[in-house]
């Protein structure tokens, strides 16, 4: 089956009248078959956590393998524009060694025991390059500056900036953050956007999940989710819509109207069921509700420490960072954790992830929702650190905390705004964090329901709207009992 999430092409062009400017036209495509298509040779996708970026290349590297296995010429394989490459690598950007050189990571990630050399593969890359097709995933999960820095022949950055491979197909994913630091180098980016489901995608894709229950089930579901403009906006982000449909596979079960709640059930929901699946029906041997938080709690202590590494904070991580094997074995069994084992040159490394860095995130809300009200100058002390760096990666964090509890909100509130106060939004790297700032101080009061702070909030400097208004945005936005403006 094609995957459902919708695509929007970005293609940049000069305005005939202004040379200055840069004109965009949107085309939409109705799978990454038509993003193949085209004829540039770079193609930057773009979107936030939770809409697809990894799965959509983990997607083409396996429709590519299932055509390499037929070995007979069918209709499917003449028709598929992933026919014509003869190689095609997936390499994850955040597990790359410092010089981030693509055929050394290609021996790492990929080929650890081929007998084929280094240089066969660049020579093969180099003589036959419309055979070969390069996945790199996560742009944004490292510092832009390291990318920058490794310039050697075959380098990420020399690939994407075309001066390797300048004929080879190169996709690479990054939130929008990054992509803005991206297009620096190569303004020529065919941009892909994925904006996820519409309402049509969102009907197919409960039917796929609900196929076993009565279709009147799936109206029920679908009119859950359409309730509010929050659920309805959270919707069209696949990891969400697949969160909502994992809360109510009970008759009954209702959705709640705030993120924090909504992974709060669902988190303890995929707990049960891993639980049912692969515990014993020993009381003993089952997590308690109490034990189950105090889980939760422990693999946030983890996240925190690597979202507290501005250099490279990542969901990846050994064994050892965390307190114990049994910790993550039993993350694992509870569905907030999984091990991935792979090559990395000679070696066989175990690495340990969280199953989403939303899920990451959530887990580092309770320990730090837990926090503001034990220690709440340790908790402000670390929430400051983190809301100095890249806060558009922490969204999630910083909602969840306020979601959790009043105080965790209030500290949260006072921080953004004291940033905001003094943000330079006049360049566009510092008008895009202060977008990001403004979104999330919006977004957390909602999320606290703190209806009570908005009054003295109301008449300061920075509550305009220098956004597009829309699902979460607008709904927060009604807080504020003023006209919204879409200027600054």
């Amino acid at each position: 089956m094609k995957p459902i999430t919708q695509y929007t092409l970005t293609l940049n062009g000069e305005n005939e009248t202004d040379k200055t400017r840069t004109e965009y036209k949107k085309i939409p495509l109705k799978s990454y078959e038509d993003m193949l298509s085209f004829d540039k040779n770079r193609i930057l996708i773009t979107a936030e956590s939770g809409y697809g970026k990894s799965t959509l290349l983990k997607k083409i590297a396996y429709d590519w393998a299932v055509l390499q296995r037929d070995t007979h010429v069918t209709q499917q394989k003449r028709e598929s524009p992933l026919s014509k490459y003869e190689l095609v690598f997936l390499l994850e950007i955040n597990q790359m060694k410092a010089k981030f050189n693509i055929t050394d990571e290609i021996y790492s990630q990929i080929l650890p025991h081929n007998d084929f050399g280094k240089k066969s593969v660049e020579n093969y890359m180099t003589q036959n390059p419309e055979k070969v097709l390069i996945l790199l995933d996560g742009a944004d999960e490292i510092p832009f500056e390291r990318l920058q820095m490794a310039n050697e022949d075959f380098s990420v950055n020399n690939v994407l900036s075309f001066k390797s491979l300048k004929r080879c197909k190169v996709i690479v994913t990054s939130r929008q953050s990054t992509a803005l630091k991206l297009l620096t180098c190569n303004p020529d980016f065919t941009r892909v956007n994925i904006v996820g489901f519409d309402e049509k995608n969102k009907k197919e894709y409960i039917r796929n999940y609900f196929s076993n229950f009565d279709p009147q089930y799936h109206d029920y579901v679908l009119s859950e989710i359409s309730k509010s403009e929050t659920l309805r906006s959270l919707g069209e982000i696949p990891l969400f819509l697949w969160l909502m449909c994992s809360s109510l596979t009970q008759a009954g079960s209702r959705l709640p109207d705030r993120i924090t709640e909504l992974l709060s059930d669902a988190v303890n929901i995929i707990h049960k069921q891993k639980m049912s699946k692969y515990c014993t029906s020993k009381p003993s041997e089952k997590l308690t509700e109490k034990a189950f938080n105090e889980l939760v709690a422990k693999l946030g202590q983890v996240a925190l420490e690597s979202l507290m590494k501005k250099s490279h904070a990542q969901n990846s991580f050994t064994v050892s960072e965390f307190d114990s094997e049994d910790l993550v074995s039993l993350g694992c069994e509870v569905g907030l954790l999984t091990r991935v084992q792979f090559m990395h040159g000679i070696e066989e490394v175990e690495q340990v992830h969280f199953y989403h860095m939303i899920f990451m995130q959530f887990c580092c809300s309770v320990y730090l929702s837990g926090m503001a009200e034990s220690n709440p100058d340790k908790f402000n002390d670390h929430m400051s650190k983190l809301l100095d760096g890249d806060v558009e990666r922490i969204e999630y964090l910083l909602r969840f905390c306020s979601g959790r509890t009043k105080k965790a909100a209030e500290f949260v509130i006072h921080l953004i705004k004291k940033r905001l106060s003094v943000s330079n939004n006049i360049s566009p790297v510092g008008l895009q964090r202060y977008i990001c700032l403004h979104r999330i101080i919006m977004l957390s009061l909602f999320e606290a329901k703190l209806g009570s702070a908005v009054k003295p909030l109301a008449m300061d400097e920075w509550v305009r709207f220098p956004y597009d208004l829309k699902g979460e945005d607008l709904l927060a936005a009604h807080l504020f009992h003023s006209k919204p403006t879409n200027t600054i």
